[in-house]
């Protein structure tokens, strides 16, 4: 987890997970990323990306992903920024707590 602080309260923050494959490489999948309102667009998400990636690399995975909403334009915006290739055709499954 990565976290950005002003005066000692978290405006931001970034983590992930390191996924282990029993038959390729490991992989970094980024779980969320996140800064508060009056703090965006100030490259704060920007930095704790970036510095989850390197992590990521420096921990010899060989890829890192991350999922969004298509709607989501602004974070879309921020991982192009970084070099991210956008990925389409994927289908996304997911249960509820009682199941």
């Amino acid at each position: 987890m990565e976290l950005a602080l002003n005066e000692g309260e978290v405006i931001g923050f970034a983590s992930g997970t390191i996924l282990l494959h029993p038959d390729k490489a490991p992989t970094f999948f980024i779980n969320e990323v996140g800064v508060v309102g009056g703090y965006r667009r100030c490259g704060i998400a920007t930095r704790l990306t970036e510095r989850l990636i390197s992590r990521s690399r420096d921990a010899g995975c060989a890829s890192a992903w991350l999922a969004t909403e298509e709607q989501n334009s602004a974070a879309r915006a921020l991982y192009q920024r970084l070099g991210a290739r956008e990925t389409g055709g994927i289908i996304v499954y997911d249960w509820d707590a009682d199941l």
